[in-house]
């Protein structure tokens, strides 16, 4: 059997062997760009089949445990060590299957946004527990109908299809069709097995799309269904209003409910032009922008330098902005396997070169009070850039997708805070970190409209923003811009509706 090093190893062979002709887009037609999707989603469906074999194995070890234990037959030690050392076994394997699993899911985010782009942003929003729908590819003849949906579809005209269920960002529905215009659609795809015998499957398919009332986009899947063959699969409009209903079904269950109600809001976000409040429901608002970025947005051009130099001197580290600290950490062999998470954060914050940056970053000790570090550890949310896409060199990716390159930030939130105050917003450090995981940075700003009516505009659900700060290395300039327009926006609308009053 193959050591986990060795098992490592033949993963992330498997994955960089599916990245890079996307990536060096050495794809020549859709055909090619699909077969690569297939691909990767084979590829993960052979990874889920590895992770439950390895649990089946585990659970039948610590089985054959407790019987010895309560037996403790003799020489039952030895033979309870053994079985301990196969248990610690399964388990390093199964944490790297799902190592490997997440990062092939990551290459299936950068799948979306390369196509998508912030579009894709109000699919990423995950349904709040207890009514969370899971997110893992369908087995057997569910993922047969997926796939045979999105490419008979895609053959009638619907666009290049991107399964949601490979990626981490795309939480609502199923499939969405990529259109050049940017006329993308978002369906929900239900499969249901009428018949298997002979090898053959008989699947009965049934998919919604919420659409606008009289829109484009309702036109065209109509046009569409006239021309997919009429298959045991069936495909309906549902338009905004439910005005139209699938006919064979009196009631949507309750899972499909949560789901379509999700991609209703998020067509309805997508819609809206740029610079509008969108009012998703009666608790709950969007914000539809369009950041402009220049060269001082993002500071990849520093980025860049740290790599360089980590890979010469082994770690590199600088003061940015007056608010951050960037680190980079290089070796050949990866830095942590997946068991032996932290040691990369461990090797960094050891560092004199990152003490000594990090302290540049801090308030004098008079003024002690104004600092917040803040360190975020774990697995880059979804909602923001995958590393896939970084403006990096593509052995850079491979690096950090190998684990031989670690790029980490150090934000001091008192120094963010500081920035916003000085273009006039009203700006906290977080009192505690449920309010910090709550709001990001309290952020308000209070405004004279145009009838002399003054009012406080309150910013929240101000995470997705703060994490590009981490994550896409926005700089303080770009983040402050940023805010700039969403305030912006809703002194704007707040003028609008005074109007209309």
């Amino acid at each position: 059997m193959e050591s986990c090093e060795e098992l490592y190893a033949r993963l992330l062979n498997e994955i960089e062997k599916l990245a890079r002709p996307f990536l060096e887009v050495k794809f020549t037609s859709i055909q090619e760009l699909w077969q690569i999707e297939v691909d990767l989603v084979n590829y993960q469906s052979a990874l889920q089949k590895a992770i439950d074999n390895e649990q089946i194995i585990q659970r039948e070890v610590k089985g054959k445990k407790a019987g010895i234990v309560s037996t403790k037959p003799e020489g039952w030690i030895p033979q309870l060590q053994l079985l301990d050392a196969e248990v610690k076994q399964t388990d390093d394997r199964i944490k790297t299957y799902q190592h490997a699993y997440q990062l092939s899911r990551q290459l299936g985010d950068a799948f979306a946004w390369a196509l998508l782009g912030d579009w894709l942003i109000p699919l990423t929003k995950k349904p709040s527990d207890p009514t969370h729908d899971g997110h893992g590819l369908p087995k057997e003849h569910g993922l047969k109908g997926m796939l045979a949906i999105a490419e008979s579809l895609c053959a009638a005209g619907a666009g290049f299809p991107i399964l949601h269920d490979m990626t981490n960002c795309l939480c609502t529905g199923d499939i969405t069709f990529y259109d050049p215009d940017g006329n993308h659609s978002t369906m929900e795809v239900k499969t249901h097995l009428k018949d298997q015998s002979g090898g053959r499957l008989t699947l009965d398919i049934e998919t919604h799309i919420p659409s606008l009332i009289n829109s484009d986009e309702a036109k065209k899947w109509r046009a569409i269904n006239d021309r997919i063959p009429k298959l045991p699969s069936r495909t309906f409009i549902s338009e905004a209003d439910e005005q139209v209903r699938p006919p064979f079904r009196r009631q949507l269950d309750p899972r499909l409910k949560r789901q379509f109600e999700r991609m209703k809001q998020a067509k309805i976000w997508q819609s809206m032009p740029p610079h509008q409040i969108v009012m998703l429901n009666d608790h709950h608002k969007g914000i539809s922008i369009y950041h402009q970025q220049d060269d001082e947005t993002h500071n990849w051009g520093i980025v860049r330098d740290l790599v360089v130099k980590a890979r010469t001197d082994g770690i590199a580290s600088c003061a940015v902005d007056s608010a951050f600290v960037y680190s980079a950490i290089y070796q050949n062999s990866p830095l942590a396997y997946p068991w032996l998470q932290g040691l990369t954060r461990n090797l960094v914050q050891s560092s004199d070169s990152v003490i000594a940056d990090t302290l540049s970053i801090l308030y004098p000790a008079p003024e002690k009070e104004k600092n917040r570090l803040w360190v975020p550890v774990g697995v880059p949310p979804s909602d923001v850039l995958p590393f896939f896409l970084y403006p990096l060199p593509l052995d850079v990716i491979m690096d950090i997708m190998w684990g031989r390159l670690a790029i980490a930030v150090v934000a001091n939130l008192g120094k963010i805070v500081a920035a916003l105050q000085e273009i006039g917003l009203d700006a906290k450090v977080p009192k505690s970190e449920k309010e910090f995981q709550g709001t990001f940075l309290p952020i308000s700003a209070t405004r004279r409209l145009a009838d002399n009516t003054i009012v406080k505009i309150e910013l929240h659900q101000m995470h997705t923003i703060g994490l590009k700060l981490i994550f896409e290395f926005l700089s303080l300039h770009g983040f402050v811009r940023l805010v700039t327009e969403m305030v912006k926006v809703a002194e704007e609308q707040a003028n609008n509706q005074r109007e209309q009053a």
